[in-house]
């Protein structure tokens, strides 16, 4: 429900799929992410089961950290959380 909700009310959306985000999350990702935007992760059923929002720009990295309520994984890499999965990210 998150991702009609945002899908609706973002200025822009974008679907990543999940080759893009393992093999050039740079060009994929990065250069079309900022601050405050949310990114679900989606399944291979096109279901989106977790959303994460970008909090922090790492130039240095090209990554950023975020925020996740219910995530246990190292909240400074948006670039290892998401790597290999498909995403949505609305621009918000």
């Amino acid at each position: 429900m998150f991702r009609w909700h945002w899908q609706v009310r973002a200025g822009k959306f974008t679907d990543v799929s999940a080759s893009q985000t393992k093999s050039n999350f740079k060009k994929a990702v990065y250069d079309k992410t900022y601050q405050g935007d949310a990114i679900s992760l989606v399944n291979s059923k096109g279901v989106a089961y977790h959303t994460i929002f970008v909090n922090k720009r790492n130039t240095s990295k090209s990554d950023f950290s975020y925020a996740a309520h219910s995530d246990s994984k190292n909240h400074n890499s948006l670039k290892g959380r998401v790597s290999g999965i498909r995403i949505y990210i609305y621009y918000l």
